[in-house]
């Protein structure tokens, strides 16, 4: 699978916020507020966690409500480090961003000035 930008920004979240279990887990809707400032919208959210769940590289936490909560799996946590490292989750080099930046370094972490 060739994890796209949206991808990348869900596991990157979660690990940001630690959602590394069941009970820390976030919903699609506390993920979106954590980066209001990307324009994302929900349905892009959803769909994107549930194409990372069918992977394993989410599973579903505790529900918040009505609401699906989700955290990292220790693949998802491989598949992002080996984003960051300039490859895709299989290590085979392919970038998800076309012009060979990081997206941290296109938007800044979250939390720093400018995002």
């Amino acid at each position: 699978m060739q994890l796209s930008r949206t991808h990348f920004i869900i596991l990157s979240c979660l690990v940001q916020d630690e959602a590394t279990n069941n009970v820390n887990a976030m919903t699609l809707k506390e993920m979106q507020e954590s980066l209001k400032a990307m324009g994302y919208t929900y349905n892009s959210f959803y769909k994107a966690a549930e194409t990372l769940r069918a992977y394993g590289y989410l599973k579903l936490g505790l529900s918040v409500g009505n609401s699906k909560s989700y955290y990292i799996t220790e693949e998802g946590k491989q598949a992002l480090e080996s984003i960051k490292n300039g490859g895709n989750e299989d290590g085979k080099g392919d970038w998800i961003c076309g012009d060979r930046t990081s997206w941290w370094e296109h938007r800044g972490a979250p939390g720093e000035a400018g995002t």
